[in-house]
């Protein structure tokens, strides 16, 4: 008996693994930065710049980006902040993978900390946790027709079926203007900033994916012409598109 069929190609999870990490590192304060009395806020970032897959095994590499804003002992300079990174490379051990299969990796920071060994020397620890998963194609052969000559009696349904056409990894530059209200002074130093993403929207276009969202900014900086410390806020309606040949909108 001949079936007539069709390949269904399946995107498969081969094997996953998850680990927490902490990586701690020494800061020295720069000579153009004064003497740090007390740390008022920190913030972070990961960037994740290689992951490798092996036999059995993952390599994570990548960095803990942090930004400070501390209070120093510089009358004229009462707030100011550093900006440092502190590298990590993971091994994580995912018995189902091999070389050549595909990866999905991200990283997460579950806590941040920056604390006072003197007043030029910072040290810095961050607890993150990585995640890996590693995917596979899988053919399934589907039964989709009997031959109409032979003497059986069929029942149909029509599904439709979704297949993976395009797997990507992209980077959103998106550069805006931002202009200060006439009732604010001219910025003479930018000491410290805060961006917040929200309200994502992802559409699909006939060219490929197209990303709106709003960036809630908030900038401390130090007037230009009085010298005091001022803070400004606003929401930034945001557009950014990932290209694609294979999307049809």
């Amino acid at each position: 008996m001949e079936l007539n069929t069709h390949i269904c190609n399946q995107l498969l999870e081969k094997g996953n693994a998850f680990t927490q990490i902490t990586v701690d590192d020494d800061y020295i304060v720069r000579d153009n930065k004064p003497d740090v009395v007390r740390i008022i806020y920190t913030k972070g970032r990961i960037v994740l710049e290689d992951a490798k897959v092996g036999n059995q095994v993952v390599w994570l590499t990548g960095k803990l980006h942090f930004d400070t804003l501390y209070l120093s002992d510089d009358e004229t300079r009462r707030l100011d902040c550093v900006s440092g990174e502190v590298p990590f490379q993971e091994k994580l051990i995912m018995d189902e993978v091999s070389e050549g299969d595909e990866l999905f990796a991200d990283a997460k920071i579950e806590d941040l900390s920056v604390g006072i060994i003197n007043s030029r020397k910072l040290v810095v620890r961050g607890v993150l946790n990585l995640i890996a998963e590693a995917k596979r194609e899988s053919e399934n052969v589907v039964v989709c027709a009997v031959p109409e000559e032979m003497n059986y009696e069929q029942k149909t349904k029509a599904m439709d079926m979704m297949c993976l056409t395009e797997a990507k990894k992209d980077i959103v530059r998106i550069q805006k203007e931002l202009l200060l209200p006439n009732s604010r002074t001219n910025i003479g130093e930018i000491i410290f900033y805060q961006v917040d993403f929200r309200n994502e929207d992802v559409q699909l276009k006939s060219d490929g994916l197209q990303i709106q969202m709003d960036a809630q900014v908030w900038v401390l900086y130090r007037s230009e012409t009085t010298g005091e410390y001022e803070c400004f806020e606003t929401v930034v309606p945001v557009t950014g598109m990932i290209e694609s040949s294979y999307l049809v909108g």
